[in-house]
């Protein structure tokens, strides 16, 4: 930012100016041609129009010249067929004709002037490019110096010098050079046409840069470098072949670039197009490196996120950016005095009476309108004869003083609620008349508690009573000096009898010295009567077992008698000798033995 109190230089390349623009020298004796062919086509203009209005003035004075108009002529009925139309088209053909004999029409007359203006502008156009160039043509070679001067093009401190001033000076000859400032100022929305110059030149120092990457269809490379003047920044996109010459550009020095292109950007949801950068896509050397900025530096204040800001500053004048300059200041005017006060902005004063400001709304532009400022009718009055303040207990009786048709809105809101405790009064007083109109005697009174009665009452007030208010309790979430059995001495009467029989009847349990925890008689004989039931069971479940395997030995022994087979086996094989001669019976009574000492 710019100190307003310094005097500045009268800079030739910092002044903005309506029209600029650099004609080539072969074309003085054409537009000399074409103002003529201006100036010619002007004085037909005027004449026609000269002409047009002597006609106007002339119908006017034999119109004013008629002394009385004449009566109207009663016109005989006619049918409808006789009635003829009137061709329209002709009457005003003709009439257009009378009026403008001799002259060509307005639409044609401005067809060819847009037409000429058109082909004026492409030829500017094309004789412009021709005399375009796209390279810096001088091939210096020169030893970096340091020194410590203002250059003259950027009006910029450098530090160090990578070209003399007398060689850039030939460099830039013939060239318009365009400063930030002046570069939007020519490149302006919504157009964002190019500046109409043969050859500029944009000067500013390289603040960022990116490294190269990718285009989206993989094709070539790109970067992006940003000049800036420490107030604007424009961004230049470098496409193709020269990402690799310029990829060595140093941050901190001052460029020069010959004829970029205007790159606009897309337009944002609401179809606006809100600025434009430049890019180079050519392969030509249009890159000019002319020194060192001495003052440029980058903002080293953090940002939320532990990232360094990086804004371009100028460290002559600041160490940080606007935006956490003011950062500073904000956090510092709690403790410096004069920058705290106890004092603040007021509403203005008119006649000793604060005035307040009414916004208008909002136009068809989105401008404010019909704004005005007015006396605040709700600020403290002074008392003519006291010469004291006037207050007001509350803003409701302030505002009922100085508007009459002003009502409070807390009453309208319980008004409901009022209504029916009115109502309630009422019912009870008519139903206490009435009980005293059918009774020969008063209505007796209650009687009095008892002193048990007394008691739990006062118990149960105890309980309620809180060491905190409303709001805290509220603010804490519970009541950290509520008593445990609150809630059981707060419930009704009926509950309470409930839990003191179950108390009466445990305590009475208790007291019992033989406590017995065993089973009971009942439980004792279900548990008999189960075992019984499970036994009977048993016996019937291996009962059928043996039966089972008995007819399965019969059938065994029945097959190995009709086959005469002899089973060697050395378990069938037996010492015992039959008596008698029923070897049926004394094989089966031989196994069943078996299978009971292997059960056993």
């Amino acid at each position: 930012m710019e100190d307003p109190r310094e005097i500045q230089s009268d800079d030739e390349f910092s002044k903005l100016t309506d029209e600029e623009r650099i004609e080539p020298e072969d074309s003085g004796d054409e537009s000399v041609d074409e103002e003529l062919q201006k100036l010619e086509r002007r004085k037909l203009e005027l004449l026609e129009k000269k002409k047009r209005k002597v006609e106007l003035q002339a119908r006017k004075k034999a119109t004013a010249e008629v002394s009385r108009s004449p009566s109207p002529v009663k016109q005989k009925r006619s049918n409808i067929e006789d009635v003829k139309p009137k061709n329209l088209t002709r009457d005003l053909t003709h009439s257009n004709d009378t009026d403008q004999k001799g002259s060509t029409s307005y639409f044609i007359k401005m067809l060819d002037e847009s037409q000429d203006h058109d082909q004026n502008e492409k030829d500017e156009a094309r004789k412009l490019l021709s005399s375009r160039i796209y390279t810096f043509d001088e091939d210096l070679v020169c030893e970096p110096f340091a020194v410590n001067e203002k250059e003259y093009f950027s009006a910029l401190n450098v530090s160090k010098r990578y070209l003399t001033h007398e060689a850039l000076s030939s460099i830039l000859e013939e060239k318009k050079i365009l400063r930030l400032p002046k570069l939007y100022a020519k490149v302006a929305p919504p157009t964002f046409d190019e500046p109409r110059y043969a050859n500029w030149v944009v000067i500013g120092i390289i603040s960022k840069k990116s490294s190269p990457r990718a285009t989206s269809d993989n094709r070539s490379k790109f970067m992006t470098i940003a000049l800036t003047d420490f107030q604007l920044t424009v961004d230049i996109l470098i496409f193709g072949k020269n990402v690799e010459k310029y990829v060595k550009l140093r941050v901190g020095d001052i460029v020069a670039i010959l004829n970029p292109e205007i790159y606009i950007w897309k337009p944002d949801s609401q179809g606006v197009i809100r600025s434009f950068s430049l890019s180079i896509k050519h392969s030509y050397d249009c890159v000019l490196e002319i020194g060192k900025a001495r003052d440029f530096g980058l903002c080293q204040s953090m940002k939320r996120d532990g990232t360094i800001c990086g804004t371009p500053i100028n460290t002559s004048k600041e160490d940080c950016c606007f935006y956490h300059k003011e950062l500073r200041i904000r956090k510092t005017q709690g403790k410096r005095v004069e920058l705290n006060g106890s004092f603040s902005l007021r509403s203005p004063t008119k006649n000793g009476r604060k005035q307040q400001f009414l916004m208008g709304g909002k136009d068809n532009k989105g401008n404010y309108s019909n704004s005005t400022i007015v006396e605040d009718r709700y600020a403290p009055k002074v008392d003519r004869i006291s010469k004291s303040l006037v207050y007001f207990s509350n803003p409701h009786a302030g505002k009922a003083f100085f508007n009459d048709s002003y009502q409070n809105p807390d009453i309208l809101k319980n008004i409901e609620e009022k209504k029916r405790k009115i109502q309630e009064r009422k019912k009870e007083s008519a139903l206490r008349a009435k009980l005293l109109r059918l009774g020969d005697k008063p209505i007796e009174k209650k009687a009095p508690i008892s002193k048990e009665e007394q008691i739990a009452l006062q118990k149960k007030k105890a309980l309620l009573k809180t060491a905190f208010q409303k709001d805290t309790l509220k603010n804490i979430g519970y009541d950290p000096t509520s008593k445990p059995n609150a809630k059981g001495v707060l419930d009704s009467d009926e509950v309470g009898d409930a839990n003191e029989t179950v108390l009466n009847e445990f305590s009475s349990l208790t007291q019992n010295k033989n406590i017995n925890l065993g089973l009971s008689k009942e439980e004792l004989a279900k548990r008999k009567e189960q075992r019984v039931q499970a036994d009977s069971l048993m016996k019937r479940l291996k009962d059928r077992e043996e039966k089972m395997k008995r007819e399965s030995l019969q059938e065994t022994f029945t097959k190995k008698r009709k086959g005469k087979d002899v089973n060697l086996d050395s378990e069938s094989d037996s010492d015992f000798e039959v008596e008698g001669g029923d070897t049926k019976d004394a094989y089966i009574k031989f196994k069943l033995s078996q299978s009971k000492s292997q059960r056993l």
